[in-house]
């Protein structure tokens, strides 16, 4: 998979993951303070969107 549809897949699982949650009670306030990073590290090619380790 190229580069960019990583970075597609991994910006489309960060918005889900901001709009649904995870399943917890995390806060969508929580959540959105956590964007930045999250952001960041998929520029950085630190966070895939795949989920896996």
């Amino acid at each position: 998979m190229g580069r960019t549809l990583r970075r597609t897949a991994a910006f489309t699982a960060l918005w889900k993951a901001l709009i649904t949650g995870s399943g917890n009670d995390t806060s969508f306030v929580q959540r959105l303070s956590a964007m930045p990073r999250m952001v960041g590290n998929t520029l950085r090619g630190k966070y895939d969107g795949l989920g896996g380790s």
